[in-house]
Order: structure tokens, then C-alpha cells, then sequence
């Protein structure tokens, strides 16, 4: 049993965070970085977890930690930040890949416009892009946990709404969202790639 769950501000030498980006992300993670071999695509996010200012930077992200055991993960900007993270994304994985580059955007060209076409957030919103928890750790509060801290750091920042994604298929995840106090707002589609909006406004 959990006796102590503490949430911290992320940081650069994460050795977990491939594996627990990857649970969060999924498949969406093969046309991102062009390979389906999980252990390449866990040095690719660690890297890009090390720089500033991409999607899956350490600078706006924060990790739980069960009983001194990191047990979580938690990603959230301002969604008017969101593009430019992006561009940030594609220049540092340009930078990895190199030529290797072209071979993986024409093998992944439909899925890759797919991704960019997403409409995840509106400027008025603070948007969490990633969210996950270790199998071991789940049904413990963990996630719950972590979407509090991320509301208080939104207010922080001056925002008084929240956004999020999830699959249409994640029911679970959507059972956490709803009690949690998050509502659908709209559905994207844009295959392969099925998701909901929820929102959740902050009184």
C-alpha cells in the first residue's frame, strides 16, 4: 500500500520517461519517429525530453513519485505554446534523424498529416498533451493526483479552463476524465486517428 505520493517538477535525467511517454502516446509515437522498434523510439523521446521547449520537453512537465518511485507522468502548457512546441519537436527530431529523415516522412506522409491537422486546443485554454501512470501504479490515485496539480499550476498561469484529448476507444480514460469533472466537447477525426476533446473549467 502507498503511503506517500508526491508530485515534483520534471527534469532532465528521466530514465522511464520513454516507456511512460510511450504508454501515453501509443502508435502515435510510429509516424513521429519513424520506426515502430519501441526501444529506439524510448532514446528518441529521451532526447528530446533533455531539450527545451519541444512537446516532450522536461520544462513543462511534472512527475509523480509513490513512496520515493517515480509512478507518474504529467505534460501541460499553454495552448498558444502548443505550435511552437511543435516546430520545436520537428527541428530537434530533424536533428536526430538527419537524412533519415525523408525515408520516414514518405513511409508515414498520411499519418504525419493527420497529426498536424489535430486541433487539440484553443488559445484561452491550459492543455495537458500527456498524461500516464505505470501499470503498477494504477487505480491508486496517481492520475487523479496528478490532473490536480496541473489545475492549480494553470491557475497560476492566469488560465481558467483546462483541454485534453483521449482516444474514443479509451473508455477508462474517459470514466477518469468525466470524474475528474471534465466534459466532451467535440470529436476529432482525422483517421487514423479518432479522439475527444474535453474541457474542464476552473472556478
Amino acid at each position: 500500500m502507498i503511503k506517500n505520493i508526491e508530485v515534483h517538477p520534471a527534469y532532465p535525467e528521466l530514465p522511464e520517461v520513454g516507456f511512460l511517454t510511450t504508454l501515453a502516446i501509443q502508435e502515435m509515437s510510429y509516424p513521429l519517429f519513424g520506426t515502430t522498434n519501441l526501444n529506439q523510439i524510448h532514446q528518441y523521446i529521451h532526447t528530446l525530453w533533455k531539450h527545451k521547449r519541444n512537446r516532450f520537453s522536461h520544462d513543462w512537465s511534472w512527475v509523480a513519485h509513490a513512496d520515493g518511485e517515480v509512478s507518474g507522468l504529467i505534460t501541460a502548457m499553454p495552448a498558444k505554446q502548443l505550435n511552437r512546441a511543435d516546430k520545436y519537436t520537428f527541428l530537434h527530431i530533424l536533428q536526430m534523424k538527419q537524412w533519415q529523415i525523408f525515408p520516414h516522412f514518405y513511409h508515414y506522409a498520411k499519418n504525419i498529416r493527420a497529426l498536424l491537422a489535430l486541433e487539440e486546443a484553443y488559445d484561452d485554454e491550459f492543455h495537458i498533451s500527456l498524461l500516464s501512470v505505470k501499470p503498477e501504479y494504477h487505480r491508486q490515485g496517481i492520475a487523479s493526483l496528478l490532473l490536480q496539480h496541473i489545475e492549480a499550476i494553470a491557475q497560476h498561469h492566469g488560465y481558467n479552463k483546462l483541454s485534453l484529448t483521449v482516444k474514443q476507444t479509451n473508455t477508462d480514460a474517459q470514466r477518469l476524465y468525466t470524474k475528474s469533472g471534465y466534459t466532451i466537447e467535440s470529436a476529432i477525426n482525422h483517421a487514423p486517428y479518432h479522439l475527444y476533446r474535453m474541457v474542464k473549467p476552473l472556478t
